[in-house]
C-alpha cells in the first residue's frame, strides 16, 4: 500500500508514487476504505479517525536485487487528517500468509527467504530477510506456533497473563491469539483485560476522558509502581515461557492536554476481545523471528537492551508465576548466512 499522486492535497506532506511512470503498473477499478484499529504513535483510534481510501492495482515490487512481479499494490487516493503527520509513504505488509510478499520471493527461487527477523533498540530498528543475526541475541531462542485461525496475522495463543507475579480469572483465560505488530507502538487489549491488568498495578490508573481508549495515572506515581507484565506462551519444545514487559514501559509519556497525567501503555479497543495486540512496548526487549515456512515465531533476549540494562530479564520459564523515516542498506553475507542479508533500518 503506497500513497499515490491521485491523492493530491491530503497527501501533500508525503512522497507519492506516480503510477504513470511505472511501465509494469496495472490500474484496478475497485476503490475501498481501510479503517485502522491502531493509529500513529500511542494515540487511541477515535471515531474512525484513521481511514484510508485506496484503489486496487498491481506492480512489480522489489527490495534490493529481488523483485516480485504482479504484486497487489493498493494506492492511497485519500486519507483522513490523522495520517497527515506521518513521515512514511506506505506499508509493505509482511503477512504470515504465503500468498503475499514473502511467498512471492520464495516463488522467485529464493526458498530460504522463509523468515525475517526484527530488532530494535532505543535509537533504531532493523528488519533482516532470510537470516538470524546472532550478534543481536543474548540467551536462548524460544519458538511458539502461530494460531491456526490467525488469517495472515502473526498471532500466538496465550494461556495466561501475569502482573507482578499475580493473575486472576480474567487474565488466566486462554486467548485465541496475541497479535504481534511491529508497526504499533504500545499494547491493545479489550476493556475487561486491560482493567484487570491495571487493577493489579494501581487503583489510580483511570480512563482518560479526553482520549477515549487511553488510560492514565498521575506522573508522580509512575516511578514507585512495580508493573511487570508477563504474557505466557507455549513453546514448540513443549515448555511454556513468558515474554516480559518491564515496569519501565508503564508510562508512554504525559498527555498533551494534561502534562501532570501520564498515559499508560495499554490502550483499550473491544475489537480485540479474546485477542490482544502487542507492539514496541514488548518487541523492543526481544530479537524476534517471524518464520513463514514453519508458521511460528521465535524470541530471544535483545543483546543491545541487555547491554543498557544488564540486570533485566527477558524470559521467565515456568514454574515461575509470574513517527520515522526508513533507509535501506545491504550488508555482505557471511558464508554461514542465508543469501539475502538486506537490512532495513529505521532511524529518527
Amino acid at each position: 500500500m503506497h500513497l499515490g499522486t491521485e491523492c493530491g492535497a491530503p497527501c501533500a506532506n508525503q512522497i507519492a508514487f506516480d503510477p504513470s511512470k511505472s511501465s509494469t503498473y496495472v490500474f484496478g477499478d475497485d476503490v475501498s476504505e481501510f479503517p485502522f484499529d491502531t493509529g500513529v504513535g500511542v494515540d487511541p483510534v477515535i471515531n474512525d479517525d484513521y481511514v484510508l481510501l485506496v484503489r486496487n492495482g498491481s506492480d512489480a515490487v522489489g527490495i534490493g536485487p529481488y523483485t516480485v512481479p504482479d504484486m497487489p499494490l493498493f494506492t492511497i487516493i485519500n486519507q483522513t487528517a490523522a495520517f497527515q503527520i506521518d513521515p512514511f509513504s506506505g506499508i509493505l505488509g509482511m503477512s504470515s500468509d504465503s500468498r503475499f510478499f514473502l511467498g512471492g520471493l520464495i516463488n522467485q527461487g529464493l526458498p530460504r527467504i522463509r523468515i525475517f527477523s526484527y530488532f530494535r533498540d532505543v535509537s533504531h530498528a532493523e528488519l533482516t530477510l532470510g537470516v538470524v543475526d546472532e550478534s543481536k541475541i543474548k540467551g536462548p531462542l524460544k519458538y511458539s506456533a502461530l494460531f491456526g485461525g490467525a488469517g495472515g496475522q502473526w498471532a500466538i495463543n496465550s494461556p495466561a497473563i501475569y502482573v507482578n507475579g499475580k493473575t486472576g480469572p480474567v487474565l488466566a483465560t486462554e486467548r485465541d491469539g496475541i497479535i504481534f505488530d511491529s508497526g504499533t507502538s504500545n499494547i491493545f487489549f479489550d476493556t475487561e483485560t486491560a482493567e484487570a491488568i491495571y487493577a493489579l498495578i494501581s487503583p489510580d490508573i483511570k480512563p482518560f476522558a479526553a482520549e477515549p481508549g487511553a488510560y492514565g495515572i498521575p506522573c508522580s506515581e509512575i516511578h514507585k509502581l512495580p508493573a511487570k507484565i508477563d504474557i505466557a506462551f507455549n513453546g514448540t519444545d513443549g515448555l511454556p515461557f513468558n515474554l516480559t514487559i518491564p515496569s519501565s514501559e508503564l508510562s508512554v509519556g504525559p498527555f498533551k492536554s494534561n502534562s501532570s497525567v501520564c498515559q499508560t501503555l495499554i490502550n483499550v479497543s473491544d475489537e480485540f476481545e479474546g485477542y490482544g495486540l502487542v507492539g514496541g512496548s514488548l518487541l523492543k526487549h526481544y530479537y524476534s523471528i517471524w518464520d513463514l515456512g514453519n508458521q511460528q515465531m521465535g524470541f530471544a533476549r535483545n543483546s543491545e537492551l541487555s547491554h543498557h540494562n544488564p540486570s533485566g530479564e527477558s524470559f521467565d520459564f515456568f514454574p515461575t508465576r509470574c513517527a520515522r523515516k526508513h533507509r535501506v542498506s545491504y550488508v555482505p553475507c557471511s558464508p554461514k548466512r542465508e543469501p539475502l542479508c538486506g537490512v532495513i533500518t529505521q532511524g529518527d
